[in-house]
């Protein structure tokens, strides 16, 4: 996985997550961490190679397809990233 022109992130990874296991990612900053959350959910689609989600290809899928894999899924974001510049009222 490569952002824009830039360095490569993400090569040659492969792993099995299984229902009702754990799977630690660690890793120092900017070694793609949170770009392999992302792919999963399918934020980002992967420049080579395939994502399989409950035995479906999902890195084919379209943003609706994606909504229905999204329901088994799920993410937290460290720190409140995602919602960081709204109040608890917005």
């Amino acid at each position: 996985m490569r952002y824009g022109g830039g360095a490569e992130v993400l090569r040659d990874v492969s792993f099995t997550l299984y229902r009702g296991h754990t799977k630690i990612i660690l890793g120092a900053s900017g070694s793609g961490k949170s770009t392999i959350l992302k792919l999963l959910l399918g934020l980002l689609k992967p420049d080579a190679g395939e994502i399989w989600i409950n035995g479906e290809r999902t890195d084919t899928m379209t943003e609706a397809q994606m909504m229905k894999v999204r329901v088994d899924l799920g993410m937290v974001f460290q720190e409140g990233a995602l919602f960081d510049s709204l109040s608890v009222a917005e």
